[in-house]
């Protein structure tokens, strides 16, 4: 089992509106109706609703595109996380 999908997150930050299952860490990626669309696992019905909620709501589909991508440049882009995990060594080390 994948932790936070790799293809997932990529999806996401080329702003592509997500539709993925609640199961192992898609929920820490997606928050759901506001960053993509999460469905029960094995759920066809609601994934198939969810698909077409998309395709006929371009202003939902621009706009959880957008935030899609805001969330992933925010809490996945290597050199925020680089810049505190240098802050926390430089703490660790004066303390």
């Amino acid at each position: 089992m994948e932790g936070i999908p790799l293809a997932l997150m990529e999806t996401m930050a080329a702003g592509v509106p997500a539709v993925a299952t609640i199961q192992s860490g898609i929920p820490e990626l997606i928050t759901n109706g506001l960053s993509g669309l999460l469905v029960k696992e094995r759920d066809v019905a609601s994934l198939a609703a969810a698909i077409e909620k998309l395709i006929t709501s371009p202003d939902l589909y621009a706009a959880i595109a957008k935030e899609g991508r805001a969330g992933v440049e925010r809490d996945f882009n290597i050199r925020i996380l680089n810049g505190r995990l240098e802050q926390l060594f430089a703490t660790e080390i004066k303390a």
